[in-house]
């Protein structure tokens, strides 16, 4: 039969571990709140990133479509003229 005073350390060393698994557990759910939210920053910036590309290629387009209009209206002057002359 142990004595009183082994069981009572027994039960300190028991309930030490118990509370040292719980830090370590909420150690861990800490870094994976930690790497979840580094991940959605990452996928924010990716997704601002696709945007802005998209929004560029978009006005390159839209560039490209006025100096075509440009070109032709140049072009229908220029015809005009050369009607006039003749």
């Amino acid at each position: 039969m142990s004595t009183p005073g082994a069981e009572v350390e027994e039960e300190e060393e028991e309930e030490e571990e118990e509370e040292e698994e719980e830090e370590e557990e909420e150690e861990e759910e800490k870094e994976e709140e930690e790497q979840e939210q580094e991940q959605e920053e990452e996928e924010e910036q990716e997704q601002e990133q696709e945007e802005k590309q998209e929004q560029e290629e978009e006005k390159g387009e839209e560039e490209e479509e006025k100096e075509e209009e440009e070109e032709e209206e140049e072009e229908e002057e220029e015809e005009e003229e050369e009607e006039e002359v003749t």
